[in-house]
């Protein structure tokens, strides 16, 4: 079965904009000061909750975007957080938002977030590449490093980057395992080139079928060579 990753759909007939994004009445937790919230674990305290802002053009979708939300949260209609108990997902967690558009405020959608990043699953560290490169360079250059598993490349980022803080570890091929995938929907957040949220291709039909909005989905490896993804023959 093949996966996905969720994008925000540039259709303007669906969306009335893109991007939908009107900007924040309020940050909440997510301000530039603030600890890294939920990034691989659980938010074990509930955040300061943001008030966004929809775009006055833009249409209310059941899934929406704000680029002062982090990739490891989702925007969207409570609707759709009901939908998907029908699916195979992780533990998770939700909290009602309020959204403003024109001169409403929009009180079902959640800030929806899944507990745990699934890059020790998926992602092949072992035949993956990875480098210390600089961080002001984008081209793969830089010393090679063997990563062998998850744990050893958190630990060698962490060791590495304190050394030397022009530095960080970075990576030329990324290789995603997805042969034993389970679940319908997992997030990818602690690895170079990727991240966000993946649906399967069963949940994917499923939300095509159903008509929600704001939605479109990215074959993981669609133009970019540097990630390859192994499923089951």
């Amino acid at each position: 079965m093949k996966y996905y990753q969720l994008i925000n759909t540039m259709n303007t007939q669906e969306i009335g904009k893109y991007p939908q994004d009107g900007g924040v009445k309020k940050v909440g937790s997510f301000h530039i000061n603030c600890p890294v919230l939920g990034w691989d674990n659980p938010v074990t305290e509930i955040p300061i909750l943001p008030e966004l802002i929809i775009s006055t053009r833009a249409k209310p979708t059941s899934y929406i975007t704000n680029t002062a939300i982090p990739n490891w949260f989702l925007i969207i209609k409570n609707y759709f957080i009901d939908f998907l108990n029908d699916f195979s997902i992780q533990d998770h967690q939700f909290w009602q938002l309020k959204v403003h558009h024109k001169s409403s405020i929009i009180n079902d959608y959640s800030l929806f977030h899944l507990s745990y990043s699934s890059e020790n699953e998926y992602v092949d560290f072992a035949n993956s590449s990875f480098y210390l490169g600089k961080m002001t360079d984008f081209k793969y250059v830089g010393d090679n490093v063997n990563i062998s598993s998850y744990d050893n490349y958190l630990s060698f980022r962490e060791v590495s980057e304190k050394e030397d803080s022009n530095l960080m570890l970075k990576a030329s091929k990324i290789v995603l395992d997805f042969q034993n995938v389970k679940e319908d929907l997992f997030r990818l957040t602690n690895v170079p080139n990727i991240g966000g949220y993946f649906v399967s291709e069963k949940l994917k039909n499923a939300i095509e079928k159903n008509k929600f909005t704001g939605m479109a989905f990215k074959e993981i490896n669609d133009n970019d060579e540097n990630i390859k993804v192994i499923y089951n023959v």
